[in-house]
């Protein structure tokens, strides 16, 4: 297996992307649990509209020299406000020239795909932006019944094979 510096391959990305590309990235991370698992999913990442960008949208983005994939909780005035789905308080806001792709799928670890403009992936993630006051205690949850698979409401997501990609 070759190890790749983030740096240099986040800078690959990013020029795969602007050149129309969509790219197959593995996660690192925790911060996007439990819709997302680290070192076992995999995301789809590619050139987005400036109207793509919405409420409850993950997108790749650079903030204070590195790079991170976190769902956008606000858009103000220009200004792109995210936070990972594993995150109880910590945001970061950009604005889009920063922001690098839009997240357009995601292959679990399972083999199963799901598309992330399906019917069940926006409404769980609205659902789990609207229960943001008790974010603490489902994470709490999450992490402690591990039958969950890709997140605790994802399932639902995944078991048609309209919402899944082939």
């Amino acid at each position: 297996m070759i190890e790749i510096p983030n740096n240099i391959l986040f800078e690959e990305i990013e020029h795969l992307i602007k050149g129309g590309d969509t790219v197959k990235l593995k996660l690192v991370g925790n911060s996007m649990y439990p819709f997302l698992r680290n070192g076992r999913d995999s995301v789809v990442l590619s050139p987005f509209h400036k109207d793509d960008l919405k409420r409850g949208s993950v997108a790749l983005f650079k903030y204070k020299n590195t790079y991170v994939l976190h769902r956008i909780i606000t858009v103000n005035d220009g200004v792109y406000t995210f936070r990972g789905d594993g995150n109880i308080k910590l945001t970061e806001r950009v604005y889009i020239d920063d922001i690098v792709a839009l997240m357009i799928g995601v292959e679990y670890a399972s083999g199963q795909k799901c598309v992330c403009n399906s019917f069940w992936w926006r409404s769980s993630s609205f659902l789990w932006l609207a229960l943001y006051p008790f974010r603490r205690y489902l994470l709490w949850i999450c992490r402690r019944v591990e039958y969950v698979r890709g997140g605790w409401c994802l399932w639902y997501c995944c078991r048609d094979k309209s919402h899944r990609t082939d």
